[in-house]
């Protein structure tokens, strides 16, 4: 199990723990925690602005592309465009909600891939990860390398500033977008999917 996976399966098990001890009577806001590169942090915002940037992320990752690979790609198509993954990891249920993934990695191109459906046949992507030596570009021509400052006017109307710093810019929501992260003011890595459930 990749990186983003165990986090993804450590945040949504921290959220199951933590909403079957919620108080229903408590008419507190709600206050999300979002993953970034194993960090959790805590943000206060409207259920209006949570709702805009969980909107604004599924938009995204319906739209995004890194060139042709995008989500919901099914096994065939991946394979026409990037050939046998390298590695692949044994395809394991989820508890969080009872589907099988998988892991499909291209180290040499720089793609993770992880893949949600019991076979091969009815398999899709579900979370993307590239990172170096990849040189595939969002649709906003954002790619390994790009300057922080180009990402953020490229995505200005649509990052959640309660979840970016200057090493990640959450494009959307954790719940659904694009997540950039950065080393020396360069993207170092691109996700596009949901990183918390």
């Amino acid at each position: 199990m990749n990186k983003v996976s165990r986090n993804l399966l450590t945040f949504s098990c921290f959220c199951l723990l933590t909403l079957s001890c919620k108080n229903t009577k408590t008419e507190e806001k709600y206050k999300p925690t979002n993953v970034q590169d194993s960090t959790v942090v805590t943000k206060n915002n409207t259920d209006n602005d949570v709702d805009k940037q969980s909107d604004n992320g599924f938009e995204l990752m319906r739209t995004e592309s890194l060139g042709e690979l995008k989500l919901e790609l099914g096994t065939t198509k991946i394979e026409q465009l990037f050939g046998e993954p390298e590695l692949k990891t044994k395809s394991e249920i989820w508890e969080v909600d009872g589907e099988y993934r998988q892991d499909w990695k291209y180290p040499t191109k720089g793609i993770e891939l992880t893949l949600k459906g019991e076979f091969d046949s009815t398999r899709i992507v579900e979370m993307i990860t590239i990172k170096k030596p990849c040189e595939l570009k969002t649709k906003k021509l954002i790619g390994i390398g790009s300057e922080y400052e180009k990402v953020q006017s490229a995505y200005k109307d649509k990052i959640d500033k309660s979840a970016s710093n200057t090493e990640t810019l959450v494009v959307g929501s954790v719940y659904g977008g694009l997540i950039f992260n950065f080393e020396n003011k360069k993207v170092k890595s691109i996700f596009i999917g949901a990183s918390a459930e």
